[in-house]
């Protein structure tokens, strides 16, 4: 995982996703340039080229990570050392996934805007190329990268949102009466995703349920992130693969401890119900994985080690 710490500096790129990391960003500075050059890892599925990009990368203090709303340092604390990793930082990484069949491109999200852009020309994709996204959520690191100056940074793509994510967001007055965030949190997040949903209205398709909307593709509903929060099951050939979005924030903390409450989750409870859930599921039927905020490139599994899941990096081999 990245080592940069996240700082003042570091926070600029991040426009509206900093209602979502309240007490790390600051949304009022200028924004930083974007860096020239992208990490990113290419794999062949089924008939894709699937490539995850390392959007951004955060760093902060255990204390003050979203982990820590109802849950002590010291607590977070012994999770990571069991595991070996430091105790007094924790980090998030941002991914984004490209599928690319012939002249199809499709991404999965957006991330906040600092290294998309650089990977798409380092894949010789321009942007007019683009032809289909797919948000899976409202939130401004999944959907900041979508934008670009107040317009469509993809002017051509069809842009398919989970139906219940699209409707809650569009309302008059949402309401987070759950949610762990504090009220400036809530309301940056809400106005944020209004905005983005206005500026994006011409492309947006919201899809019901499961429904396939692209040949292997569908979306799987997990509520609770968010109210429409869904991933992404994609089928090709043999192979199927799940992206889990923001089911999962962290490899050790949350999966081996998945009843641990996040602080920007809509539904906190919920959400940690449905982790346990799919958790045990994903693991029984060896389910491969890709994560928004898994240690790049963001391939797994969850598996059963001892009685207790772990995070499997899956080395995929082109």
């Amino acid at each position: 995982m990245n080592s940069h710490e996240l700082s003042r500096r570091s926070a600029l790129g991040l426009g509206l996703v900093a209602p979502l990391l309240p007490r790390f960003a600051n949304a009022s500075e200028p924004q930083a340039a974007p860096p020239a050059f992208a990490v990113t890892r290419s794999v062949q599925f089924g008939e894709y080229t699937l490539t995850t990009v390392q959007d951004n990368s955060f760093v902060m203090p255990v204390g003050q990570s979203p982990f820590a709303a109802k849950t002590k340092e010291a607590v977070l604390q012994g999770y990571l050392k069991e595991n070996g990793l430091r105790t007094d930082k924790v980090g998030l990484d941002v991914n984004i996934v490209i599928l690319q069949k012939g002249k199809d491109v499709l991404l999965i999200d957006g991330g906040t805007g600092r290294k998309l852009m650089p990977a798409l020309a380092q894949l010789g994709i321009q942007p007019e190329m683009v032809g289909a996204i797919a948000l899976t959520h409202a939130h401004g690191d999944h959907y900041q990268g979508l934008l670009k100056d107040g317009q469509s940074a993809f002017p051509n793509a069809t842009i398919f949102v989970p139906e219940p994510e699209h409707k809650f967001w569009t309302q008059s007055q949402p309401q987070m009466p759950k949610s762990l965030m504090d009220d400036n949190g809530k309301r940056g997040t809400i106005a944020g995703a209004q905005n983005m949903f206005s500026i994006l209205a011409k492309q947006l398709r919201p899809i019901a349920g499961d429904k396939e909307w692209g040949t292997g593709i569908s979306f799987i509903p997990m509520a609770g992130h968010t109210p429409g929060h869904s991933g992404v099951r994609i089928t090709s050939g043999n192979e199927t693969l799940v992206h889990w979005a923001d089911l999962c924030h962290h490899s050790a903390i949350i999966v081996q401890h998945p009843e641990t409450l996040v602080q920007f989750d809509t539904d906190p409870v919920a959400s940690a119900e449905l982790r346990k859930k799919l958790f045990a599921q994903f693991a029984a039927d060896k389910v491969r994985i890709v994560g928004s905020h898994m240690p790049f490139p963001g391939f797994g599994r969850i598996v059963k080690i001892g009685g207790k899941l772990r995070w499997e990096i899956e080395p995929w081999v082109q």
